[in-house]
């Protein structure tokens, strides 16, 4: 891992004010645990899929970079925008506003394999596998991860990881 990156992830820490329990809930609900994405402290796999929507604010997305060997390029797919590429790290982007509760889909393309998964329910996959989830801080900070791998890989979803801001989650089955 760069140093940049570590840095980055102490700066995040210190920012949303860390609890200490990184075990303690599962489902999206204010988790509090120490939101250092790498090093695998939060657990991606044990939270529920959900949806992306609007609160009717400003939405942005900042790309925080990757833990996985392939390279991506993350799209806001409402508006087929391309975001950023997982090496640009600390790259935010403005979207805009968007009606409250208006479902926002993001897509990560896997480059390396010509992949391209969703946000959402399994359903929006090619291998019919969630790709991607979320949680929210004890501040409320929603963090997105991406499984990278057709057929789930190691389903750890932290292959490539960004910050959404102006949004909020509501569950859905998988």
């Amino acid at each position: 891992m760069n140093k940049s990156l570590i840095l980055l992830m102490s700066v995040i820490f210190a920012i949303v004010g860390c609890g200490e329990d990184n075990n303690k809930e599962t489902d999206n609900k204010a988790i509090e645990t120490n939101d250092i994405v790498y090093g695998r402290q939060i657990d991606f796999s044990k939270l529920k899929v959900s949806e992306i929507q609007a609160k009717g604010e400003a939405v942005s997305i900042t790309c925080l970079g990757k833990e996985a060997s392939f390279d991506h390029e993350l799209y806001f797919e409402n508006e087929n925008r391309r975001i950023c590429n997982s090496q640009e790290t600390n790259t935010t982007v403005n979207l805009g506003i968007f009606n409250e509760s208006e479902v926002l889909t993001f897509r990560l393309d896997v480059t390396n394999t010509g992949d391209s998964f969703y946000t959402g329910n399994a359903s929006m996959n090619p291998d019919n596998i969630v790709h991607a989830k979320s949680y929210i801080n004890k501040v409320g900070k929603i963090y997105l991860g991406f499984e990278d791998l057709y057929n789930g890989g190691d389903m750890d979803f932290n292959d490539c990881l960004f910050l959404v801001e102006g949004v909020k989650l509501a569950d859905i089955e998988n």
